[in-house]
């Protein structure tokens, strides 16, 4: 028999199950990605403008084309598949984001 279907009271009276209690992180970490890469990208005053461009490009570049190619992945070669190039890009991020780090100062 399939699963019985919650309601959208039932969901946002915050009763608790596995798929909202897993997916709360996921959407909290969402949420603060890309306000905190914009902010992360105007730190530098000098070149703010330029770079908060870019950060918004790639942001919203990522959102309108990241489901479809994901959909276009898992339809190839399945969700778990899917899923784990998603990860793969992850990693690759992660692994460049040292490239973010503060540059030295330097005295003039």
């Amino acid at each position: 028999a399939p699963a019985p279907q919650r309601s959208a009271p039932a969901i946002a009276s915050g009763t608790a199950t596995p798929e909202t209690t897993s997916s709360r992180p996921r959407v909290a970490g969402a949420s603060l990605g890309f306000p905190v890469g914009m902010s992360a990208a105007a730190d530098d005053p000098a070149r703010a403008a330029i770079r908060v461009s870019v950060a918004g490009s790639v942001g919203y570049g990522a959102f309108l084309a990241g489901p479809p190619l994901i959909g276009v992945l898992a339809e190839h070669l399945g969700v778990l598949q899917a899923m784990l190039c998603v990860f793969g890009a992850l990693v690759i991020g992660l692994l460049a984001s040292g490239a973010t780090r503060p540059l030295p100062q330097t005295s003039d």
